[in-house]
């Protein structure tokens, strides 16, 4: 039932941009979802509910970002690239909100900065930006340092 509340959202509006995107109808019965209208929209509509809902059980708030964006996974047909997103922490805030990539490209671009010291990027083919960490490394994954300067003897 919580699921399916965060998955709705306020008012529906969560549900909404699926429906509209899609051209279908979506309902909530005890604990079943129901999809209905053409079949093909239904496929594609049940892709991103499953996408939305593997967000939500790993603990991710749904927004409009995110609805559209998986939304927009599935029209490329990468549905399956959802279990990567906000699957990696890169820091926690002074208020300890955890810092994740909310995109594929964001994910990637942490991965450089970990793996480079110095890493170089495109925004929207125009402004180039440059990110420089000093030799320092991002935490790894799972809570693995990479040392890039071991201790003197």
């Amino acid at each position: 039932m919580e699921n399916a509340v965060a998955l709705f959202g306020s008012f529906d509006e969560n549900i909404k941009l699926v429906e509209k995107e899609y051209g279908v109808a979506i309902l909530n019965r005890g604990t079943q979802i129901k999809i209905s209208g053409e079949p093909e929209n239904v496929a594609n509509a049940g892709k991103a509910v499953q996408g939305l809902l593997s967000l939500i059980s790993r603990g991710e708030q749904l927004s409009d970002q995110n609805v559209r964006y998986v939304i927009s996974l599935v029209k490329e047909g990468n549905e399956e690239k959802v279990k990567e997103i906000g699957s990696d922490c890169v820091c926690i805030t002074a208020k300890g909100r955890p810092v994740k990539a909310k995109t594929l490209g964001q994910k990637a671009y942490i991965e450089a900065i970990r793996k480079n010291t110095i890493t170089m990027s495109r925004r929207n083919g125009k402004n180039l930006s440059c990110s420089c960490n000093g030799g320092a490394r991002l935490p790894q994954p799972g809570g693995q340092q990479d040392n890039p300067y071991p201790p003197r003897r």
